[in-house]
This record gives structure tokens, C-alpha cells and sequence, in this order.
């Protein structure tokens, strides 16, 4: 009866004036279902949660308070269990109402198209809300919260973190005694806003990657990775408002070798009372361009948190990040107080090894730039930029540690250091040590641009130091204490405003070796002090050695201008020096300099005061003609 059949499934096909019995139908249609029932077992299938009863229809208020909403903790729960392997739930539009939901199951997708899971999971109950035990498991484009509004300042701190986090996938030690890793989790765009524990929880599963997602508002870490073997990616997040670490990586007693090929690359972490970025327990881990602003435990750390004897950290690259504002969230009416201990931009500690640290951008940390303490080694500080901190700019080891062990093999080469509140670089209790091509710029008031103490085997060479807004330094470099080996090699280099400052300045102890072009005629000298005479001749005196404490200046000389803030001393030393506070023109003949402090005489247009004591050099040393 059929006027013609298709080519490939030889279904009937009619004219519009064939006659068609019910059994033609019916012969089609078995057709059609045997092929679609082949395309089902080769690909994955799609099943919408609302095909298992579930509403969508929850309304909360402006502020985030539940109003009305059916209850769907048993469809979502009936749509993850019953879906089939390689399968896919769909959530559709809408706010989805539940409790939690804890699945162990495999091979399954889930994916949200503008849909939020609202739990009203209640405080302090240990449970995660979204949380799937298996392998080959992901996660899109879905949105958890709950059904009260969180600010991470106010909102009541638990006795213990102990609801987990909106959304955990991987493994479990407690319920795998053969290991426990799962592989292969994705968890890609999606968005948690508010947490009585973390945000996004991945644990004992390899083969990970959680990118493209924002998280804020959570009462533990933003995003946490626990006892990962290997192959964890997390690319392009935001994450805000944390009160622990932005995001982790933790390996404990169970897992101390540490993730390996692990990458933390493009993430933006802001407002943590925690840290912004930091491992523990890793082997091989990349954390590069970043941007961390405005945490309260300092801006990146790899470490071996010893406190939950957690594992090692080592061959970290740490590239290409910017940290702002490290250790500043704390203060009044917020949920930290006081300043943290280690309020740094980057901070190593606790047997670390083997990281590069390299262009990095620092700026404004509440204390030191980057901090290496308790046992470190390996590590290279190179092409920084540190600016603005409170503290000192990179400090290395511990100054009171006289049996070298703070570090161990470390280079701090091609840095640059500017407006810091303490010394530009300290190196203390380490054993060998580069630091070289440096520059430093403003350093504090009552330190040094370059300070090692108790350190041997440490080379510096070729550092440039400048300090023109916060007056002269008292040296490039100090070293003392426990010092054998230390080299200060040649091409380090003091550029200041004042003219004739001696080059390649260092302190040994407490005095300081110095060279200058002659009598040195600025600065402030301490008996003791040792100039080597860059101008030296054969049959030339050495050098000068400083025999009185006091400021140096250049001689008086007549019929000269003077602008107000000069100073001279008489050109026969009567102990003291003078300041210009009258511009004008010397006399022919010089003045009587009084003696008395603070005194004052007219020297022709000019009038000068007495401002203390004058250092006295006397020259040593005869070189044989």
C-alpha cells in the first residue's frame, strides 16, 4: 500500500491519497525505537531532575531568606541515584529546595542552566550538602547556597567547621579501605555563595579540575583540595570573602609524599581572614599569575604545616603572581583583630624545599615582602618587586641562630626592594647563600639595605642600594655575628644624593670599611670607621680612620654661596660643624666659629649655626712609592 521507503531504515512512506492501516504505524514506529534505544546505549543520556518530581520553585527574599519552596532533597536524590552510567541530570531553570545529598556512584555529569541548589542544611551538622563519593564525576554551571544569608565577618563562628562544604567530590578514606582515591572530578562554573564550612571540597581523587568558578561568603576555605595524589588543576576561580585560606592544598600523614602536577594558575582571591593561596603537602606544584589582595595570614605560602603534621612542600614554582595588601584584613569590627604572624607576602617555612620564588609583584604587605624560615633550602628569590612594606623586604633564616640551619642554599639575585619600613634584605643562621644584582631603595630608618648575621658560606655581590627620602644609610651591607665565608665581592654600590658618599660600604661588627675619593665630607662617622682612599698614590696615604664620632662636611671656603641647609666645618678643626640658616655669601676671611651648641655667627651675608660634633679623620698608612 505504501507509495515509496526511505534508503536507510525502509520506513514507509505515503502519498496523500494512500490508504495506511494501523499496523504500518505501528511497524515504523518499532523501527524508530529500536534505533533510538542504540543511540541511548552508545551516548550519554540526558535526564531532567523535574522528570523525578522535583519543583524548582523556591523564593527566597531580597536578602536571601527562605520564603516558601517545595522540599526536592528526594527527586534530586532519586535523579543522581537512578541516572545510568555516563549519564547526565539536567537541572532546569529555577531553586531547588533540599536538605543535602551524600551519593556514592560513578559516572555520572551534572549540569545546571540557571539553577540554584538552596540547602537548608542547619549549623553545625556534619554533613556536606552536595556531596558525591566516586570516580568520573562532574559538576557544571550549578549554583549552592543556603537559605540564609552569610557575611563572613558577622556571621557566628561554629564551635568547629564541622558542616563541611556546599559541594564536595572524590574520594573517602572512611569508606574505601583499599585507598580510597577516585579519578577523574570536574567541577567547571559554578558558584557558592555562603558555606558553615568551605566552599568547594575536592578529596583523595586524582585527575582533578575545578576552573571558571566564584566563591564567597564561606566560614572555612574557599576552595580545598584533601589528600590529592596527582593531576590537580585549578584555573580562572574568584574567590572572596573567606574565613580560612582562599585556596588549599593539604596532604596529611596519609598521603605525605603531596600532590604531584599540581597547578594553581589565574585565580583571584580577595578578603580571606586566612591565607590567599597556600600549600601543604605537595610535589611539584605550580602557583603562577594570580592576583591576592587584602588577607589576613599572608598572600601565598608553601609550607609544612607542622601544627597538624601535615606534609612537605617542595619543587614549587611560585611565577608571575601579584600580592596586595597581604596581612591587612584585620582591625575593628572585623573578624580578626589583631595582625597575624605571618602577615607577609609570601611566606616559606618548616623544612620547605627546593621553590623558585620569580616575578613576582609585592605590594604594600602588612610585614616583610618574603619570609624563609625553619629549615628551608633550595630556594631561589629571583626578578621580585617588593614595595611598600611594613616590615623588611625579603628576610631570610633567623638572626639569633648561630648554627646555620635556618636555610640552606639560597639565591636572592635580581630583586627589586623599594620603601620598606625595616632592612631591604636579612639573611640569619643560613648556610650558603647568593645575593647579588639586587636593588634597594628607602629602606627604614635605623637598619640597612643588606644585614647578615650568623651566616657562612654567603656571597653578595653587584647589589645596588639608594636612599634619598629617608635619610643616609649607615652602610650597603652589615655582617656580624658567627661570619665565616662571607664574601662582599665587588660592584655593590650606595647611590645617593649627597656627594662624595663612600662607595661599597660594609659593616663588620660594629664599625664600618668604607672608600672614598679623599676626606669624606658627608654622613654621620663613628670612631673606628675605616676609609680606603680611592684617590691613593704611591708614596699616598691608604686611607683615613675616623678618631672622632660626629657628621662630616666640606671645609669653609670664602666668598662662596651658601643656600640654607648647607654645612661646613672650620678648616682648623675646633670640634664642631655648622649649618647654613641665613643664604648669602661668605666673608673674605673666615669667622670665629663658636663652640656652644646651637650658637650662631654672621659670616659676611651668611649666617651659620653650630649643629654638634664634626668628625675627625686622620690619614694612615703610607704606600710604598
Amino acid at each position: 500500500m505504501s507509495s515509496d521507503k526511505t534508503t536507510n531504515l525502509a520506513l514507509h512512506k505515503w502519498a496523500g491519497t494512500d490508504p495506511v492501516e494501523r499496523t504500518e504505524f505501528n511497524d515504523n514506529f518499532g523501527i524508530i525505537d529500536v534505533q533510538l534505544s542504540k543511540v541511548n546505549k552508545s551516548n550519554t543520556e540526558w535526564l531532567s531532575v523535574k522528570s523525578f518530581g522535583a519543583k524548582g520553585d523556591c523564593i527566597l527574599d531580597v536578602n536571601g531568606n527562605y520564603v516558601s519552596g517545595t522540599d526536592d532533597t528526594q527527586s534530586i536524590l532519586s535523579a543522581i541515584t537512578n541516572a545510568p552510567a555516563n549519564g547526565t541530570v539536567v537541572f532546569p531553570p529555577g531553586k531547588y529546595y533540599y536538605h543535602y545529598i551524600n551519593v556514592t556512584r560513578n559516572d555520572i555529569t551534572v549540569i545546571g542552566y540557571g539553577a540554584s541548589l538552596v540547602s537548608y542544611m542547619q549549623p553545625e551538622t556534619a554533613k556536606n550538602t552536595f556531596h558525591i563519593i566516586g570516580s568520573n564525576i562532574s559538576v557544571y554551571n550549578m549554583d549552592f547556597r543556603f537559605d540564609r544569608p552569610f557575611d563572613y565577618d558577622t556571621t557566628f563562628k561554629p564551635t568547629a567547621y564541622s558542616n563541611g562544604n556546599p559541594i564536595r567530590l572524590g574520594g573517602s578514606k572512611l569508606t574505601d579501605p583499599n585507598g580510597g582515591w577516585q579519578q577523574n572530578i570536574v567541577i567547571d562554573g559554578c558558584t557558592v555563595n555562603g558555606g558553615y564550612g568551605g566552599g568547594i571540597d575536592v578529596y583523595w581523587a586524582n585527575n582533578v579540575r575545578v576552573s571558571n568558578c566564584k566563591v564567597r561568603n564561606t566560614l572555612g576555605n574557599g576552595i580545598n583540595f584533601s589528600n590529592c595524589q596527582k593531576n590537580v588543576l585549578v584555573e580562572n576561580n574568584i574567590v572572596e570573602n573567606t574565613r580560612d585560606d582562599g585556596i588549599q592544598n593539604v596532604c596529611d600523614a596519609d598521603w605525605a609524599v603531596g600532590t604531584r602536577n599540581h597547578i594553581v594558575r589565574n585565580n583571584r582571591v580577595t578578603n580571606s581572614y586566612g591565607k590567599g593561596i597556600s600549600t601543604t603537602g605537595v610535589d611539584g606544584s605550580k602557583i603562577i599569575q594570580n592576583y591576592v589582595e587584602n588577607t589576613w595570614g599572608g598572600g601565598i605560602q608553601p609550607f609544612k604545616d607542622t601544627f597538624y603534621s601535615l606534609g612537605d612542600s617542595k619543587n614549587v614554582d611560585v611565577i608571575d603572581n601579584t600580592i596586595v595588601d597581604a596581612g591587612k584584613n584585620y582591625g575593628p569590627g572585623k573578624y580578626k583583630t589583631t595582625r597575624s604572624g605571618n602577615a607577609d607576602g609570601i611566606y616559606l617555612s618548616s623544612a620547605v624545599s627546593y621553590i623558585k620564588l620569580k616575578d613576582n609583584r609585592i605590594i604594600t604587605p602588612s610585614r616583610h615582602g618574603i619570609t624563609l624560615i625553619s629549615g628551608v633550602k633550595e630556594i631561589d628569590i629571583v626578578s621580585n618587586r617588593i614595595k611598600g612594606c611594613g616590615g623588611h623586604g625579603i628576610t631570610i633564616g633567623d638572626i639569633t641562630d648561630t648554627t646555620y640551619t635556618s636555610a640552606f642554599g639560597v639565591g636572592v639575585e635580581d630583586n627589586s626592594i623599594e620603601d620598606v619600613g625595616e632592612s631591604g634584605i636579612i639573611v640569619g643562621g643560613v648556610d650558603e647563600a647568593r645575593i647579588g644584582r639586587n636593588r634597594v631603595k628607602d629602606w627604614g630608618n635605623s637598619n640597612y639595605p643588606i644585614y647578615i648575621k650568623n651566616s657562612r658560606y654567603v656571597d653578595v655581590f653587584n647589589n645596588r642600594v639608594n636612599n634619598p627620602t629617608k635619610g643616609l644609610a649607615t652602610s650597603i651591607i652589615r655582617v656580624e655575628g658567627a661570619l665565616p665565608n662571607v664574601t662582599v665581592g665587588n660592584g655593590n654600590l650606595l647611590m645617593n644624593s649627597a656627594a662624595n658618599y663612600p662607595k661599597d660600604s660594609i659593616v663588620v661588627g660594629s664599625r664600618r670599611i668604607a672608600f672614598s675619593d679623599g676626606r669624606p665630607t658627608a654622613y654621620k662617622w663613628t670612631t673606628g670607621d675605616a676609609i680606603f682612599n680611592n684617590s691613593a698614590v704611591a708614596g699616598g696615604k691608604a686611607g683615613f680612620w675616623v678618631i672622632r664620632s660626629g657628621n662630616a662636611t666640606p671645609s669653609w671656603s670664602a666668598s662662596t654661596t651658601y643656600a640654607v641647609g648647607d654645612t661646613v666645618v672650620p678648616t682648623s678643626d675646633n670640634g664642631s660643624y655648622y649649618t647654613c640658616v641665613v643664604a648669602g655669601t661668605s666673608n673674605s676671611t673666615q669667622p670665629t666659629f663658636p663652640t656652644s651648641a646651637g650658637a650662631t655667627v654672621l659670616d659676611g651675608t651668611v649666617t651659620w649655626q653650630q649643629s654638634g660634633a664634626a668628625a675627625l679623620f686622620k690619614a694612615w698608612g703610607v704606600i710604598d712609592a
